[in-house]
Order: C-alpha cells, then sequence, then structure tokens
C-alpha cells in the first residue's frame, strides 16, 4: 500500500463535477428547468429569450453563480 499514489478526492470530484456541466463545446450544460441537458450554446440558438430570463431569474442570481458567470 505504501507504493500507491494518493488520490486527490477532491481535485477529482471537481473534476468530475466540471465534465458535468460542461459539454463536448465547453458550453456550460443546464441541469434542470426547461432545457434540462442542453448547452448554453444550444439554448441561445433555440430559444434566446430564455437566456434572457436567466439572466434576470433571482434564483440565478441568487442561487447559481457558475451559471450567472457564464451568462455574461
Amino acid at each position: 500500500m505504501h507504493n500507491q499514489p494518493s488520490l486527490n478526492i477532491a481535485e477529482d470530484i471537481k473534476v468530475f463535477l466540471h465534465s458535468k456541466f460542461l459539454s463536448d463545446d465547453n458550453s456550460y450544460m443546464m441541469s434542470w428547468g426547461k432545457y434540462k441537458g442542453k448547452t448554453l450554446t444550444q439554448i441561445s440558438r433555440m430559444d434566446p429569450n430564455y437566456i434572457d430570463w436567466l439572466r434576470k431569474s433571482e434564483f440565478v442570481i441568487e442561487k447559481c453563480p457558475k451559471l450567472l458567470q457564464e451568462l455574461n
């Protein structure tokens, strides 16, 4: 056991979670709501008004800093 490399669990979790929020084109992927599973790039092509709505949403402003960062 002493010869085995140690795992950086926090970093592994960070990488895993990062992969869940970004798509192949590195666009943020929605994990909830009307467009769950779609990227911001896809949503902006399909429904640009939804992107505007997200930017103004109190929920997004207060609870979703990563999403808000990607929207701006």
